[in-house]
């Protein structure tokens, strides 16, 4: 009986009262916290791909054809479509596809997302 009466006095053994509750608020605080991380992971990634993909487009097209045909020989992934226009010059488009981990079980949607970059070469 005595070892129950000191196992009682440890403070944070002795009470327990909240534990269900805590539980019960932690749970769906949770699912919000991992829903809203997806949510802003998916958009941060598709701005950092655009913005990627958007440069390699303005890049190639101020620096012209040379750079352009350089770049291709290194990287044979770069992809740069070339549309010629009757008055001289050419649109540059590029596209890439991204695929995005999900973090938390809450994705429901397609992980995939493609990303266009346009430009417009005068040389």
């Amino acid at each position: 009986m005595k070892k129950r009466d000191a196992f009682r006095k440890l403070p944070l053994v002795s009470d327990d009262a909240g534990n269900v509750e805590s539980t019960l608020t932690l749970i769906p605080l949770m699912a919000v916290f991992l829903g809203v991380l997806q949510i802003s992971s998916f958009a941060l990634s598709h701005e950092i791909s655009s913005n990627i993909v958007q440069g390699q487009i303005s890049r190639a097209s101020l620096l012209g054809n040379s750079f352009l045909s350089k770049m291709e020989s290194i990287d044979s992934s770069l992809n740069i479509r070339r549309i010629e226009l009757s008055g001289g010059g050419a649109i540059l488009i590029k596209s890439i596809e991204n695929i995005q981990f999900p973090l938390s079980p809450f994705s429901l949607g397609d992980n995939k997302f493609t990303v266009t970059g346009i430009a417009i070469d005068e040389n």
